[in-house]
């Protein structure tokens, strides 16, 4: 399991879905040429999706202001289609299962059997299931708004810091750049990409 084998996410910051993705897969299909491969893809609501990118890649390296980011996906529609399409052009033999990223916690014994091959009773709880969360919107637009120059080392710790300064403090404080029509709008984008997901023959729909 991979988080970046479609892609990394300095490659969004210019507005692109995963653009290397295709070529990833098809040199990932070189070195397995004649083994059955299951690819199992988590997808997720794209508003979200996409501020998680953002908050992720600010950690790294200077980006784009949100505004100019939020501009430039202001139309999602049909971005996990592709990424599906991608996937089915690189590997057509492959096993293809696929499920949201908001259904992950009911999912979640099914999907560990499903990579691992072992029964989901045979796993136990992690002995330390604290995992790092996405900054807060307070930290995030604080590191946007950074104008000094700093080398890639001084640009993590500062982040680091803003992070501490800057702590999640509930709901209320998610980042998310988008304009609430805008949001409204993305968020119908991927129920109707769901919809043809679901629809599709050549997929395995993990509910």
């Amino acid at each position: 399991s991979e988080e970046n084998l479609l892609g990394e996410t300095g490659e969004f910051l210019d507005g692109a879905f995963y653009p290397t993705a295709i070529s990833r897969l098809s040199l990932l299909s070189t070195f397995l040429p004649d083994r059955p491969l299951d690819i199992w893809l988590c997808i997720r609501s794209y508003p979200d999706f996409l501020a998680s990118i953002y908050g992720e890649a600010i950690r790294f390296s200077p980006v784009p202001p949100p505004e100019q980011f939020a501009s430039a996906f202001s139309s999602p529609k049909g971005a996990w289609l592709q990424i599906i399409d991608d996937i089915r052009d690189a590997l057509p033999h492959a096993n293809v299962f696929i499920w949201r990223y908001e259904d992950f916690r009911d999912l979640e014994p099914r999907i560990l059997e499903g990579l691992s091959d072992v029964e989901a009773e045979a796993f136990e709880p992690l002995q330390n299931p604290t995992v790092r969360g996405s900054a807060s919107d307070s930290a995030i637009r604080a590191m946007a708004e950074t104008a000094e120059p700093l080398s890639a080392t001084e640009w993590r710790f500062r982040m680091a810091a803003l992070e501490h300064e800057y702590p999640v403090q509930g709901a209320q404080d998610r980042f998310s750049p988008w304009p609430e029509d805008q949001f409204r709008k993305m968020q119908q984008d991927y129920v109707s990409d769901i919809s043809a997901i679901e629809a599709r023959a050549d997929i395995t729909f993990i509910h």
